[in-house]
């Protein structure tokens, strides 16, 4: 291999145009189909039915509407107030977990009825397969008083202001109403991802019971002594379990957002995952030969850096598919090792009897993002096996395509971005006020992109802004379909014309190499293979016979008269405007010559 860099491609790394270099191919080619192979597998096995069906079953229980005395219905959807988030507490939650709840002793006239639900929580079992990993959990973020104004005139009706949350606004009394404040160390969770803010708190924790009168009780006392109120800025429910038969975890948070206003906001999010995902159906054995094979591929692109220098690594297309595959493989051990040290935590809290509630955000945090970056990992492999494919002439056109093309793509990507952000400001402040798809920059941005796919409602924006959206929308088809669009195409083309035109046909020996092998290995027994040849050389020397040159002949003496045509004209062209300005002066000497003439005849004594 000391001596393959001199059969180096200019579309990709590897090419089959020598026996030598076909070899070199071959080996790698071999290699990477390993690790390729390796990778997909992991990918495949980090995705599996049943996480799936674990959050779908649990959030169709938690988003299943109840039905009150007054024809009222109560739903996570429907949660607008805070009264709303009591109801469903009290409502919905609670009747999930604990079925029938009876209580006689209120005042409310809706509270007497009986909730039909069947009994799903016995002890710590929910569903008498999946454990609780501690009662559920509710988190309140909460800011000052006094952080903003109060109008002079409106100190009647209140004289404490409330603003947004921020984290210097932020209420960290030790104690309220009887609950403690936490920090995210303390309980060791991650920020709280909100539909307006990110919150980076642990706020104030109270924990409900597994018993039904306990959590009850519960809520209606946090109910009667207002621990939700207009300094309350973010509460938030917490249900964590595992399912004791697959060792799979989930951990389910309410998000319940409560704006400035008095609106909430609501999120649900969920994850699920196995305790240890990269474990069973080979998954370690190819975690170990990619991280492996990773190693070789580090020595070779710091081979590669050290021999053609910088500038001429970043020029090929291999480098921007393995050297993001070398990096997400350090990352993912490092994650790998992270998880190591979670799940043990996990395990031991799970079995001591003074934890009260197992965190999983980290353990869940260290696990998706290993997902992640696997999914990136086989995104980058797969499209680096187009560098091996360079025995496809097709693809090697495609290849000189797109790197013609590259430097007025980006030009053009540039002034499209460009003119997506005016148009998505533009529409943000025309719309934004009414239509969520332009509530905000990013939300604006996305909508430019699905209407340049088609994925977007015009009559729902022209309910609202009759002539505003239509002078909108058809300016932004205009300029996008008929002018941007139609733009990318010729740069492609042309792109790709340049590419055809100039690409030389290189021979193959790929079938030559293994029928070559295969011719050894059967000790002579099978046909021995020919000798790859130009096969164009014959079509090229048909090409340029006699005829053929004088055709070419012929072409260029036109092209030259043309061009000798072309030249004429824009001298006659010349000649025409002086002419035009000579007579434009002529014109202007006889108008003076008659003005002049005409003075002397009215005035004869000036002659």
């Amino acid at each position: 291999m000391g001596d393959s860099s001199r059969y180096r491609a200019a579309y990709g790394d590897y090419h089959y145009t020598t026996e030598k270099a076909t070899r070199y191919a071959l080996l790698h080619l071999i290699l990477f189909a390993i690790f390729l192979t390796c990778a997909t597998k992991i990918g495949h096995d980090l995705i599996v039915h049943e996480q799936y069906f674990f959050i779908k079953g649990f959030r169709n229980l938690l988003e299943m509407p109840d039905f009150l005395d007054d024809d009222g219905i109560i739903s996570f959807s429907h949660v607008i107030t805070i009264t709303d988030f009591w109801d469903f507490l009290q409502f919905v939650v609670l009747p999930m977990l604990h079925g029938n709840v009876n209580n006689h002793s209120v005042t409310h006239l809706h509270e007497y009825r009986l909730i039909h639900r069947t009994r799903n929580l016995r002890g710590r079992l929910f569903l008498n397969e999946n454990l609780l990993l501690g009662p559920p959990r509710l988190r309140q973020v909460r800011v000052k008083p006094g952080n903003c104004e109060v109008h002079s005139s409106l100190l009647r009706y209140f004289n404490v202001c409330y603003t947004a949350y921020s984290k210097s606004d932020e209420a960290t009394d030790a104690v309220y109403k009887g609950t403690r404040f936490y920090t995210m160390d303390e309980l060791e969770t991650k920020p709280i991802e909100a539909p307006l803010h990110t919150y980076h708190s642990g706020g104030y924790v109270k924990l409900l019971s597994y018993e039904a009168h306990q959590s009850l009780a519960i809520i209606r006392r946090l109910r009667s002594i207002k621990w939700l109120d207009r300094a309350s800025r973010l509460v938030l429910l917490e249900l964590n379990m595992i399912n004791l038969n697959m060792d799979l975890i989930l951990s389910t948070k309410l998000t319940f957002e409560i704006m400035t206003t008095g609106f909430i906001n609501t999120k649900y999010s969920s994850q699920a995952f196995y305790t240890s995902p990269l474990i069973g159906g080979f998954a370690t054995e190819c975690s170990i030969i990619i991280y492996i094979i990773n190693i070789y591929y580090t020595y070779l692109e710091v081979r590669k850096i050290t021999r053609t220098g910088l500038r001429l690594y970043f020029k090929k297309y291999s480098t921007y598919t393995f050297l993001p595959s070398i990096f997400i493989c350090y990352t993912l051990i490092y994650m790998h090792i992270s998880s190591t040290y979670y799940s043990a935590k996990f395990k031991s809290a799970m079995n001591s009897e003074s934890v009260d509630f197992v965190p999983l955000d980290y353990l869940l945090y260290t696990f998706s993002t290993q997902q992640i970056l696997v999914g990136f990992l086989v995104f980058f492999s797969w499209m680096g096996l187009l560098a091996y494919l360079d025995f496809v002439p097709l693809l090697r056109i495609l290849g000189c395509s797109i790197k013609n093309a590259f430097t007025d793509l980006a030009a053009f990507f540039i002034m499209i971005s460009v003119a997506f952000l005016a148009f998505a400001l533009l529409g943000m402040c025309l719309f934004g006020e009414k239509n969520s798809n332009f509530k905000s920059i990013s939300s604006a941005f996305l909508t430019m992109l699905r209407m340049t796919a088609g994925d977007f409602n015009y009559f729902e924006l022209a309910q609202e802004f009759p002539v505003w959206s239509a002078i909108y929308f058809f300016t932004y088809v205009l300029f996008i379909f008929f002018v941007a669009l139609n733009m990318i195409l010729v740069v492609i083309v042309l792109a790709y014309k340049k590419a055809t035109e100039s690409s030389a046909y290189k021979p193959s020996f790929l079938l030559y190499y293994i029928r070559k092998q295969i011719f050894r290995l059967t000790c002579g027994l099978c046909k021995p293979p020919r000798y790859p040849h130009n096969s164009q050389e014959n079509q090229f020397a048909h090409m340029f016979n006699e005829e053929r040159l004088q055709q070419f002949y012929i072409t260029k003496e036109f092209t030259e008269i043309e061009s000798d045509l072309n030249l004429l004209h824009i001298r006659l062209n010349l000649i025409d405007k002086v002419l035009n300005r000579f007579t434009n002066n002529m014109d202007d000497i006889i108008a003076n010559v008659k003005k002049q003439n005409k003075q002397r005849i009215n005035n004869p004594e000036t002659v």
